[in-house]
């Protein structure tokens, strides 16, 4: 799988995946399927991906919908397209990104001279300093039961990064297929600007060379755009998260 589009494809369903993950439910809007998570993320997606819908229509269907709910429209390449251009402010936005792990260096996970070590999150403790830090990195509430149910997923690595025995970053590595997905890279704020996202990042793209990933994808903020370009990743498109609760019907 090395055509650009698949490997667009195959992050958008790496992520749809873990929202399915974190807990969700299908409903059907105007003819088409979608799924609504039940908590944070608060996301709600077309099923398969694809929608003739708009936002107009979802809020017409759905009138109910959670304040915090968030809808993703995807664009290849970073387009925006003309019907996009008609939908209201954009809430947030991140462009999907990727790289090839059969072209890293091999470098041994132990090798690492910011002292930075990653470990699967095993005791309550941990699940709890990993919800902190990573509500703390990203400034929004986040459902730790949602956490709690991801920690228990045997095919789902949640990671907590360690410093001197003190937690400094999360992370999320979700394999599906060939794609090893990078979820929630957060830095403890007292920890930023020592090189901890740099370093983690050296760890995961070992991490998922051992999960026998051909692929790490992720999609990218504004804050941690230049850290991913510096590490080899390319950009591959990008995906516009609108608020359902921000647009007045007339």
């Amino acid at each position: 799988m090395n055509h650009p589009t698949s490997l667009w494809k195959a992050n958008i369903s790496n992520q749809t995946a873990l929202w399915q993950r974190m807990g969700c439910e299908a409903l059907s809007i105007k003819g088409e399927g979608w799924l609504q998570s039940l908590s944070w993320p608060y996301k709600l997606w077309p099923e398969s991906g694809k929608t003739a819908l708009t936002i107009r229509d979802l809020v017409e269907a759905q009138p109910h919908l959670h304040a915090r709910t968030r809808v993703p429209f995807w664009s290849q390449n970073e387009v925006t397209l003309p019907w996009q251009q008609q939908m209201p402010p954009v809430s947030s936005e991140q462009i999907l990104m990727y790289q090839g792990l059969q072209d890293q260096p091999q470098t041994p996970r132990q090798q690492n001279p910011k002292g930075i070590r990653l470990n699967s999150v095993q005791t309550p403790s941990q699940l709890y300093a990993w919800w902190q830090i990573c509500e703390q990195a990203f400034a929004y509430e986040i459902d730790i039961q949602v956490i709690q149910h991801l920690a228990r997923q045997a095919d789902l690595l949640l990671l907590l990064a360690e410093k001197d025995n003190e937690a400094v970053g999360t992370a999320i590595l979700f394999t599906t297929g060939q794609v090893a997905g990078l979820h929630q890279l957060g830095v403890a704020q007292a920890a930023q600007g020592q090189g901890v996202a740099r370093a983690m990042m050296h760890q995961l793209l070992a991490i998922a060379g051992e999960c026998r990933a051909q692929w790490m994808t992720l999609q990218a903020s504004s804050k941690g755009l230049g850290l991913y370009e510096q590490l080899g990743f390319s950009r591959q498109g990008v995906v516009r998260n609108y608020s359902p609760k921000n647009t007045e019907l007339a």
